[in-house]
């Protein structure tokens, strides 16, 4: 096997210099994170090694899509009329949802924060480990400016949950996929794993919207 040096390439080095900006052992965010710690580099006369990552998420590999925890349903809902339409022969209403209950307008709130911290994003100490270990399974782009590759990395995953974007780099490197994956790829399987969180939270939104 090549070492990691040659294999990486020079993406380490704009990675390295992100994982070496904060403190060592900080921990990662959710279930399939990782615990890095600085290691010695190829300049200094070793074989550099990437973060640990930690590969034993209390979720199955296999079973991605629940990548976020469990969480309780939504208050009990009841139909109202939001708007009323005059036209020239009738009257047309649209309706929508409210909590049937005003008192549970708590455990929507709290409901919400559950949700937040559930789709809190990686820091970029995260980001940058989490795709060296990844790329290191994957040949190297001969040519590219891997320290603005980093960056552009970085930038695009910077809004996602640490959670999905943990999990996505997981199920590339479980898939048969023969190449490292562009963020375009990567934010696809991360739009979907998020998409039933968020769609979770864009109805709280409404329904604390409507109670004012």
């Amino acid at each position: 096997m090549k070492p990691i040096s040659s294999n990486v390439g020079s993406l380490t080095g704009g990675m390295r210099e992100t994982l070496e900006e904060d403190d060592p052992d900080s921990t990662a965010h959710g279930s399939l994170g990782y615990s890095a710690r600085r290691r010695k580099s190829s300049s200094d006369g070793d074989e550099y090694q990437p973060p640990a990552v930690r590969t034993e998420p209390s979720v199955p590999a296999t079973d991605t899509k629940r990548c976020f925890a469990d969480l309780p349903p939504l208050p009990e809902l009841k139909p109202v009329i939001t708007r009323v339409i005059e036209t020239q022969r009738e009257f047309r209403t649209q309706t929508g949802l409210a909590l049937a209950n005003p008192e549970d307008r708590v455990a929507l709130r709290s409901l919400m924060d559950q949700i937040h911290e559930e789709l809190k994003p990686a820091s970029r100490r995260e980001i940058a480990a989490q795709l060296v270990q990844l790329f290191y399974h994957y040949p190297a782009q001969a040519g590219a400016d891997m320290a603005a590759v980093a960056a552009d990395w970085q930038s695009d995953m910077a809004d996602v949950s640490a959670k999905a974007f943990f999990a996505a780099c997981h199920a590339w490197r479980r898939s048969t996929n023969r190449f490292r994956p562009t963020p375009g790829q990567l934010l696809a399987i991360i739009a979907e794993l998020e998409e039933p969180i968020r769609k979770k939270l864009a109805t709280c939104k409404q329904l604390e919207a409507m109670e004012g």
